[in-house]
């Protein structure tokens, strides 16, 4: 899977969260190639590491736009606030205001008021089994064709996120290029084939 090595990627690197920069750039470089008619959506913007990652990679790419969901403060509180504004304070960092939007509320609330074409999904929001699993067939639907799909923290201390994977992605037609990269938390990306979506 190729890599985007950003110009800032150390800056970027330095934001808190839980990414690793192999898989920055993995991100990064997914969101370069995804049209500038397409989105790019992460569920689960916590701090907003993996979305500046992505927000840069569009920036060097065709500038999609890049949506960033998570309850921040519906589901956290008033730490949930200060994540919101740590978000946005690393979005402002690195002048991607034009490029990045965050979205407060929960992925399947979000979903009802979406319909545009997705070039990149990145799904790390709740890793319980049933919330993944909602979070793949609310969403997955709407990435078009060649677009990708990517999973975080595929490891032991999270099983349910790769068996959602083993059972609604790895048997399917609809997805080619399935891998496993070896990255510290491990993560999971493939690419939308050319066949029609069966929900």
């Amino acid at each position: 899977m190729p890599k985007l090595i950003l110009p800032n990627e150390n800056e970027l690197n330095n934001v808190e969260g839980i990414l690793a920069l192999d898989e920055g750039r993995h991100l990064a470089y997914c969101a370069s190639i995804v049209p500038k008619d397409q989105n790019i959506v992460e569920i689960g913007g916590l701090k907003g590491k993996a979305t500046c990652f992505c927000g840069m990679g569009s920036f060097y790419g065709n500038r999609a736009r890049v949506y960033s969901l998570d309850p921040w403060d519906l589901h956290y509180g008033e730490i949930g606030k200060t994540y919101h504004s740590e978000f946005q304070e690393n979005v402002k960092q690195f002048e991607l205001e034009s490029i990045v939007t965050s979205i407060v509320g929960y992925s399947y609330e979000v979903v009802k008021n979406w319909n545009a074409p997705i070039g990149l999904l990145f799904i790390d929001g709740d890793h319980y089994y049933d919330s993944v699993r909602k979070d793949y067939e609310l969403w997955a639907p709407f990435i078009a064709e060649g677009g990708w799909i990517a999973f975080h923290d595929i490891n032991d201390i999270w099983p349910d996120v790769k068996r959602v994977i083993d059972e609604m992605i790895i048997p399917s037609d609809l997805w080619s290029h399935k891998m496993v990269l070896p990255t510290d938390y491990g993560f999971f990306m493939a690419r939308r084939n050319h066949v029609p979506f069966h929900r």
